[in-house]
């Protein structure tokens, strides 16, 4: 939420790798937020490869 207090800032916190290209697609975010303790390492890589593949 602070993140998105920033003029052109539109930060996205994701889970799965659908709201990852649903934020992409849908608001274009251009930031992502995961957490820690909620997403493993291997899931995280999915995600971000996601966000970063889709476009607006």
């Amino acid at each position: 939420i602070a993140a998105n207090k920033v003029h052109g800032i539109r930060c996205a916190l994701c889970h799965d790798v659908f709201s990852a290209k649903a934020t992409r697609e849908h608001n274009n975010s251009n930031m992502l937020a995961m957490g820690e303790r909620v997403i493993g390492p291997g899931l995280a890589r999915e995600i971000a490869k996601a966000w970063l593949t889709t476009e607006f």
